[in-house]
């Protein structure tokens, strides 16, 4: 497979995936399997000749894995009572909002939507889109 069909099968560029592989393979792999490649769990499924809720736990399991060795790296939220108390102070001198730990917002980052699951990707705004969530601190750093 080339790159360029890596990329459009996978969505995601073949040395970025291979640094997913490297990362949070020794935590998801239990033994030699083809079940490794990132794609939709219908394809997964056909692909492999797996049921679709064996492919979902396998997606599942890798999700999780990600999160479990990169969001407490990339998200820190308050969780000692001085960076909970610090927080809320700077809500409450810089904004006048007491007793808050963060602010949240969302916005829709227009896509072209996967043949066949375009209205999975349908907003009320009237395009296609995946929703991007953020957390900010009273510095208004991401968090």
């Amino acid at each position: 497979m080339t790159d360029k069909q890596f990329k459009e099968n996978f969505r995601v560029q073949r040395s970025t995936f291979g640094e997913f592989v490297r990362l949070v393979g020794p935590h998801v792999f239990k033994n030699d399997t083809n079940y490794r490649l990132s794609s939709e769990l219908r394809t997964i499924s056909n692909l492999f000749g797996i049921g679709i809720n064996t492919s979902d736990l396998i997606a599942h399991k890798f999700c999780n894995t990600l999160i479990d060795l990169i969001l407490s790296k990339l998200i820190k939220f308050p969780s000692t009572d001085a960076e909970i108390r610090k927080t809320m102070n700077g809500f409450v001198t810089k904004f006048d909002y007491p007793l808050c730990l963060g602010s949240l917002d969302g916005t829709h980052i227009q896509i072209k939507p996967p043949v066949g699951a375009e209205s999975d990707y349908y907003n009320y705004k009237k395009f296609h889109s995946v929703i991007m969530l953020a957390a900010v601190n009273s510095n208004l750093m991401f968090t």
